[in-house]
């Protein structure tokens, strides 16, 4: 039998996990950082940590916790995968960060890393594009555009860059063209999002449909409305 003593930290766990998937960061954060000095909890406590970084967006640190559970040997698909993310996010915000500074050649690095880390992620492609927009290089980006919303078709954002920068590149008439190659799903949640319609409204009035431009115009103005 579990004595008293033996039983407290396995509840403490548990409410640090209740508050961290109900939002609640800081407290989870105390409760994770109290078993820290419990050995048999230390490992998924330092995991814990990871995961209110994560939330946090804190990438670097949640990284770090979760090779230190890894490292006092803490062995679970979940722990592996949230590696991955936190390695992943991490090289994201790295790249984006250095896109918002205009260093280009720090972007495209971390980028890169990001895709070594993940090759499923359409967001790393997605930098990477937006990189080769910022220098004025559409040709470079709309293929990594249009690599990444094949990646994640469930992924609004993702057809969303790459409708703008075929707008961007004269090349309207094949935003038109591929609306019936989004899913009803996608495309549900593609239509309640103002950017997409802005995008594709352009799209209309540069191909010469002035008159579905100006209706889409007028849908637009309701989503910013709702």
């Amino acid at each position: 039998t579990l004595s008293l003593h033996d039983a407290l930290p396995i509840s403490e766990q548990g409410a640090a996990y209740e508050a961290l998937s109900k939002g609640d960061l800081q407290q989870a954060q105390r409760l994770f950082e109290s078993l820290l000095t419990i050995p048999a909890q230390r490992t998924k406590a330092l995991a814990g940590l990871g995961y209110v970084e994560m939330q946090q967006k804190n990438f670097a640190a949640a990284k770090e916790h979760f090779e230190q559970a890894e490292s006092a040997g803490y062995h679970a698909p979940e722990l592996t995968t949230s590696l991955v993310d936190a390695g992943y996010w991490k090289a994201m915000q790295e790249g984006n960060r250095a896109l918002d500074n205009d260093e280009f050649a720090h972007a495209i690095s971390a980028f890169d890393e990001a895709h070594a880390i993940k090759p499923s992620g359409s967001e790393a492609l997605q930098g990477l594009a937006g990189v080769w927009m910022e220098q004025k290089q559409p040709e470079k980006a709309l293929p990594l555009f249009e690599q990444a919303v094949r990646l994640q078709q469930d992924r609004p954002q993702a057809w969303i860059a790459w409708f703008d920068a075929l707008v961007r590149a004269s090349r309207s008439r094949e935003v038109i063209a591929d609306q019936p190659y989004i899913s009803p799903e996608t495309l549900t949640k593609l239509e309640s999002d103002a950017d997409y319609m802005a995008v594709l409204a352009a799209a209309q009035m540069s191909a010469g449909s002035a008159a579905e431009g100006r209706r889409l115009m007028t849908q637009l103005a309701q989503v910013q409305d709702s």
